[in-house]
Formats: C-alpha cells, structure tokens, sequence
C-alpha cells in the first residue's frame, strides 16, 4: 500500500511539473515502478494505447479528447469534475463519446467528466465513481458481471441493451437528471439512495431514493420501490411499495425546490430523522455510503525535487480530500 501511495504521489509530482512547465494538461502512466507522462489533448488516448492490463492513469485538470479502451483492464483517476476551491478539486473534462470495447477484467474510472458507449464488451467488473456522466449507453452485444455507479452527477441517460447480460447493476448514491431504461427484464438493477429528476423505464428495485420531478413516473409492472420520497401525490397500484412518501412537493430539499442539478446543490433532506431508509440511514444521497464529489487521490500541498548525484530526493506534504 505504501508503494502504491509513493508511486501515486511520483504519478501526481510528474503532472504537477509538467503543467507547471507548460500549463498543458498532463496524463501521467503508471505500469510498475515505471511512470510516462504524454502531454496535450490526445494524452489521455495515447496513454490508453500505451498502458497494459493494470496500469493506472492519472490525470491532471482540464480538457482531454475522448479515449477508446479495447480489452484492457485499467484505472483511470482525474482531479475532480467541478473546481472548487473549498475542497481543492479542478475539473477534468473528457469532451466527444468515449467508447469501451473488448474483454476487461476490470475498469475503474474515478474523478473525471464524460460519456460513453459500450460495445460488444465482456466486462466482469466495472466501477464508475466521484465523476460527471453525460450518459452511458450499451450497444452490440455482451455481459456485464458486475456495474457499480456511485457517487456520480449523472446528468445523461443509463441505457442498457437486451443483447447484453447484465448479473448486478448498482447505482447508489448518484444524481441522476436523465433516463435509466431498456435493460433487459428482470435483470437485477438496483438504484439506491439516488436522486432521480427524470422516469425510468423497466422493473427494477428502488430503495432509499428521491423520486424528485412533479409528474407522473412510469414504473413497469413489477417494479419494487421502498422507503423512497415523491415529489407527487400518487400511489402505484401495480408495484410492490413499501414505507414510501407520497405529495412531499417542494419540502424535500432544504436548498432549492425541485431536482433540478447545480454545482451548489447538496440535496439535503428536509427531516433526515423522519425519512429513515431501509438501512437505518436517511433517504437520499447523504444516506448509505454517503455522497462526495471529491475523487480519491491526495492533493499536493507542496513538492520539491532534488536530485543528488544518481539520486532524486522527494519532499512533499499532502493530504485526502474529504
């Protein structure tokens, strides 16, 4: 762990000089002991084609043309999806689709903004987190053994494919503006302590949730939806609901009325004592695992590099943004 910390912080060293040098954005490889930084827009791209099965990629903050990943198994970690200056994160922007392909053991994508499509892909565990998605969508045909989605601002739409085989789909504690639809029937989709400010499409299990748009949600015969709040006063007759909160309107939130998304929100529940979720904890994202849209990788407080004869000394204070 202590090597993986020392070479996260060589990785983020390496970007923060080569920015410092240039003011161009950075993706810094990891593959071993070994680290290459590329650097321009296509960065991120070359360092995909670049790396091998568990490399680790990391990014600095701004704008990188959209990456294609065919069967690898890679960690891709940015600086953040919004700057802010109360917990030091910077934006890290992917712009165009972003395509995922091929057989992957394992993907991992953290800190970052983007969309994606997923084509003819066997993926056995995929985990997206702390990240602005602009939607996700899968095309072809494939399998997925396990999809976990949390802590996201899912400003797009979670479409699935019935071409494709989807074992365990998670989304927990995320934001979610667009449309979570046509995955395949009774695939084992579960959306827990989200935010939802538009209807989904399909029989899945709801829990925890905030059903946060005033209008009529469309859920499938079958669908299970349990201690989830409701902007609208109507019960559904043909699903399995249970301890849920019908007409709450606009006092859901303390912030703002409505489950429209902005970068000052933070979806605070009016009484977190009262609307308890199935886990004990409140209903909505600070409850479960808790929301956060901080990635997980320290932030540099300060670095100096030496180098003595054939040795480089490295001096640096850093810390986990919480």
């Amino acid at each position: 762990m202590m090597k993986r910390f020392f070479l996260l912080m060589m990785a983020l060293g390496c970007m923060m000089a080569a920015q410092g040098q240039n003011d161009v954005v950075t993706a810094t490889l990891q593959h071993g002991n070994e680290l290459t930084v590329f650097k321009m827009a296509n960065a991120l791209n070359e360092a995909v084609n670049a790396a091998v099965d568990g490399d680790v990629i990391t990014l600095s903050e701004g704008t990188f043309n959209a990456f294609t990943i065919d069967g690898k198994s890679l960690t891709i970690y940015g600086a953040g999806f919004e700057n802010d200056d109360i917990t030091g994160t910077r934006a890290t922007q992917i712009n165009g689709q972003s395509y995922i392909q091929g057989t992957i053991s394992n993907l991992h994508i953290e800190g970052c903004s983007f969309g994606a499509s997923v084509s003819n892909c066997n993926i056995e565990s995929l985990r997206i987190q702390n990240c602005q998605i602009g939607g996700i969508g899968w095309s072809g045909s494939g399998s997925v053994l396990d999809m976990v989605l949390y802590s996201n601002v899912i400003t797009g739409n979670v479409w699935g494919n019935s071409n494709f085989q989807f074992n365990s789909v998670l989304i927990s504690n995320c934001y979610v503006g667009g449309t979570i639809a046509y995955f395949p029937t009774l695939s084992p989709v579960m959306i827990d302590h989200c935010v939802l400010n538009k209807n989904g499409y399909g029989i899945y299990y709801y829990s925890n949730s905030i059903f946060a748009k005033n209008d009529i949600y469309i859920l499938s015969t079958e669908t299970v939806v349990k201690n989830c709040i409701f902007y609208a006063n109507r019960n559904f007759d043909a699903i399995d609901q249970e301890n849920c909160y019908f007409g709450i309107g606009s006092n859901i939130f303390t912030d703002a009325d409505g489950g429209a998304y902005s970068a000052d929100r933070t979806f605070e529940i009016q009484q977190p004592d009262v609307w308890i979720g199935t886990d004990g904890t409140q209903i909505g994202l600070h409850g479960g695992q808790g929301w956060s849209k901080v990635p997980r990788i320290p932030v540099i407080k300060s670095l100096g590099l030496n180098v003595e004869g054939s040795s480089l000394k490295i001096n640096y204070e850093a810390e986990v943004r919480e």
